[in-house]
């Protein structure tokens, strides 16, 4: 049984952006609660390579995130992280 070719979902090029939102619930569904927003990137381009402070194509957001008492009371093991994902913008 053989497998057909592989190919990019996306075409080279494309416009992406990137939304990271830190919820203590564990499903989080309110992407319009600016509270809960982490981290946001804009017009990330697919396939490129040489963006980014050290021109590799990487990305990264230092913050600090507080836990509410309510967690921590219930020994839960810290926060859940959801992560929107990307959001697609073709131009």
């Amino acid at each position: 049984m053989g497998f057909g070719a592989s190919r990019n979902l996306f075409p080279k090029d494309t416009l992406m952006d990137l939304h990271v939102y830190i919820s203590e619930h564990e499903h989080f569904t309110d992407f319009n609660l600016s509270s809960a927003l982490f981290w946001e990137k804009r017009d990330l381009v697919y396939g490129d390579w040489t963006s980014g402070e050290n021109a590799d194509g990487c990305y990264e957001h230092f913050g600090e995130v507080d836990i509410s008492q309510v967690r921590n009371s219930r020994n839960s093991g810290g926060f859940r992280e959801f992560l929107r994902g990307i959001e697609f913008g073709i131009p």
